[in-house]
């Protein structure tokens, strides 16, 4: 019997990446024909299936360590 392949995070991850990709061509592809409405839409938006995630990732890590420092600085404030 044939083994069914696994879902690890990085197939997962090729997989996500994969359909990303596409979205940002068929995005580029309607703007480039000048589709409404994406024709309209700033390069920004058009690119953002390349770089959104990862901005997304970013943000959230910094909050969380801004997050953290303001937990540990409350911690610390004496009370009275």
């Amino acid at each position: 019997m044939a083994q069914k392949p696994l879902l690890t995070p990085t197939v997962l991850l090729i997989r996500g990446a994969g359909g990303l990709l596409l979205l940002f061509l068929i995005l580029t592809l309607l703007k480039q024909a000048h589709l409404a409405p994406v024709a309209h839409w700033s390069w920004w938006a058009v690119t953002a299936p390349l770089w959104g995630l990862w901005a997304l990732l970013v943000v959230l890590f910094v909050g969380g360590v801004l997050w953290a420092l303001l937990v540990a600085l409350l911690r610390k404030t004496p009370q009275a």
